[in-house]
């Protein structure tokens, strides 16, 4: 079960949609979500010709994971990456993607990514792209906007 916590305003109803993408990735681990703004964070992360508009990462804590948002994102946005990201938390949850936060390297299926590693060849991200798409039409088919 997911319980979230969200620190930003928005008229997408952001818990309907992640209860649902719960569901459609089947996620049964007890799960505590937090999101909110933070752009000294996602600044951090960014690279030359990327910025970073959300990022997900699980802190040391059990069943914790926090999803920090830019705070200038605007409305339209906002499904796309909740979309986006929460392929990434089932990544983590599945075991196949786990990010260290200090040196911004990702273990990705048991290989060891660098922190510089370009962003539009990292494979999880390549699976997050494909799969956001998925989730979204299946939240829009099931009549929700």
């Amino acid at each position: 079960m997911i319980h979230v916590r969200i620190d930003i305003q928005t008229k997408f109803d952001a818990a309907g949609f992640i209860a649902f993408a719960a569901d459609y990735f089947q996620i049964t681990a007890e799960v505590n979500l937090n999101i909110y703004p933070g752009d000294k964070l996602l600044d951090r992360f960014s690279q030359d010709g990327y910025e970073y508009r959300a990022l997900l990462y699980k802190p040391a804590l059990p069943w914790q994971y926090n999803l920090v948002l830019r705070s200038d994102m605007g409305e339209a946005e906002i499904p796309g990456i909740l979309a986006h990201e929460m392929v990434h938390l089932n990544q983590y949850i599945t075991g196949r993607l786990n990010m260290n936060m200090t040196t911004g390297a990702a273990v990705w299926k048991g290989e060891i990514y660098a922190a510089a590693y370009p962003y539009e060849k990292r494979p999880w991200e390549k699976e997050a792209f494909k799969e956001q798409k998925r989730l979204l039409k299946a939240w829009k088919k099931n009549s929700h906007k």
